[in-house]
């Protein structure tokens, strides 16, 4: 027994005072606060209550039930809104596509590039060097063509689950949720 003594007490040592609180707090735990319960509590509410979670997470279901229609296409559904808001616009710098999109200009560029890479659309340089046009390339406007009958199936497929009903409710309140949170 005397040498596992020694080695505890070399083990204290090694752990130093802000060790040994620590051990002691693990002993001591279960009767007294436990700072992790408090965390849990809080992340419950965020769990439940949390209005990005809530909005992401309906929005990946929706994205995936869309993406499945668009697969034949190699179009995503992230992408398709960027093909859409080009084909309204013939061609528009970068800041004007991002405002439209809801996007920052970081973001849309990154969602640009495969599209770029896949020869849906080109960027060329504007008027002012700082700026970038954009515009559907005649590959692009194939790809969306072949897209759109796909997105009507997608788009049918989810208001038939949601309900046209619930859906003319839900869409004014999300542009101005949108709209809201973007004034900050």
């Amino acid at each position: 027994m005397r040498p596992q003594a020694g080695m505890r007490r070399d083990r204290l040592t090694q752990l130093g005072r802000a060790g040994v609180a620590r051990w002691a707090l693990c002993a001591y735990t279960p009767f007294m606060h436990n700072p992790l319960a408090d965390l849990q509590r809080s992340c419950a509410v965020v769990a439940s209550e949390c209005i990005c979670s809530h909005l992401r997470m309906a929005a990946r279901a929706v994205t995936q039930s869309f993406d499945e229609f668009l697969r034949p296409t190699g179009i995503r559904a992230t992408q398709l809104p960027v093909l859409v808001a080009l084909a309204l616009a013939e061609c528009a710098p970068i800041s004007g596509l991002g405002t439209a999109l809801g996007m920052d200009r970081t973001t849309l560029t990154r969602n640009l590039g495969p599209l770029e890479k896949g020869g849906l659309v080109e960027a060329a340089a504007g008027g002012d060097r700082r700026q970038r046009l954009v515009r559907l390339t005649p590959a692009g406007e194939r790809a969306l063509r072949r897209a759109l009958p796909l997105w009507r199936r997608a788009q049918e497929r989810v208001l038939e689950r949601l309900g046209p009903a619930r859906w003319a409710e839900v869409l004014p309140q999300l542009r101005a949720v949108a709209g809201r949170a973007r004034r900050g």
